[in-house]
């Protein structure tokens, strides 16, 4: 080999790796980033581009509608009354549909059979809800004078129906989801163990979690609502190794970001928390159930593993009334039935 060749090779192990001063002819023609921290320079690409991007528009098209100004009052009236800013849009979107439907009628002017209509439009398993919204809006405006008689009184009334089954996560499946690496085993151990929702989980940081007392904090759960749940020293144990493992401050959101800004001082969004779930599922090899069916699963281990009462129970799910809990989940089900009946002999 040639002293040439040799020389060449040793220049091009030598050779520093190019910059922004020193960019070749490609660099230069495509304007290639040329820096050690792309992500950073990748972030602020984000963030440059976000601004210039217009947001969807939202549909408003019941603002334009003789009634709306009854209901813009009446949106008024419940902020006043303390309903949360969800629920008030949920609201607005339920009467917006009516709305739409007729933007010429005035709000004295409703009757049932627009009403009905308006019903037929959404799920026959929705219907229920709409109509209660609807019969607030129009029992308001009969009470403040804004119309002579409710016309809710000839829309005919409407239950949720049977409930339909739901399946459980099996013992098995739990195991599975509980034994995941500890960054997500410990928090399926939460969300089975507290029975979280899905917006608990959201706004869950580590300071809301007591281990000596074993107790998790919900500060502004459904319905605004704050609770303290008792939770065992399993599911303790499980935060204590998170804790061991990512050093957790402790105004970290214990849920977590799979890519770019993985930072746990901002929660995540519904979207990733859903992304989050179906992931952790694939990687167990477990079935696809909503993440709701993980409270009930927990239901489920409160009545049957550890043998917890009803008056208990409805403490632990923090429903207002024992109703309530008996309503979704019946103090005999039909597996209770069978197991007595199997052991019959005669």
């Amino acid at each position: 080999m040639t002293d040439f060749v040799i020389e060449g090779m040793i220049a091009a192990s030598n050779k520093k790796p190019r910059t922004a001063d020193t960019a070749g002819a490609r660099h230069r023609r495509d304007q290639l980033l040329c820096t050690s921290d792309l992500t950073t320079a990748l972030m602020q690409l984000v963030e440059d581009y976000l601004p210039a991007v217009d947001p969807m528009p939202l549909d408003v098209r019941h603002h334009q509608a003789r009634a709306f100004d009854k209901l813009a009052a009446w949106l008024d009236w419940l902020d006043l009354e303390g309903k949360r800013p969800r629920t008030i849009h949920g609201y607005e979107r339920v009467v917006a549909l009516l709305l739409r439907l007729y933007p010429h009628v005035p709000f004295d002017e409703f009757t049932a059979e627009m009403i009905n209509r308006a019903l037929r439009m959404v799920p026959q398993r929705s219907r229920y809800i709409n109509r209660s919204v609807y019969n607030q809006w129009f029992e308001w405006g009969e009470r403040y004078d804004h119309i002579p008689r409710t016309p809710m009184l000839k829309v005919p009334k409407m239950t949720a129906g049977p409930r339909r089954p739901t399946g459980l996560f099996s013992e098995a499946e739990v195991a599975l989801l509980t034994g995941l690496p500890v960054q997500d085993g410990a928090l399926f151990a939460l969300l089975f163990g507290a029975l979280l929702r899905r917006e608990d989980a959201i706004k869950l940081r580590r300071r809301h979690i007591d281990l000596d007392r074993l107790r998790v904090m919900v500060y502004d759960g459904k319905g605004g609502k704050d609770a303290v749940i008792p939770i065992t020293p399993q599911t303790a144990a499980a935060v204590a190794d998170l804790d061991l493992l990512l050093r957790l401050d402790p105004d970290d959101h214990l849920w977590y970001r799979a890519k770019l800004n993985r930072s746990r001082k901002t929660g995540i969004g519904h979207s990733e928390f859903s992304r989050w779930y179906r992931r952790c599922l694939d990687q167990a090899g477990v079935r696809y159930l909503k993440p709701h069916t993980t409270r009930h699963t927990g239901h489920w281990i409160l009545k049957h593993v550890e043998k917890l009462d009803l008056e208990e129970r409805q403490l632990m799910l923090r429903h207002t009334s024992s109703d309530t809990t008996t309503r979704q989940y019946p103090v005999t089900d039909i597996e209770d039935v069978a197991r007595k009946r199997a052991k019959v002999t005669r």
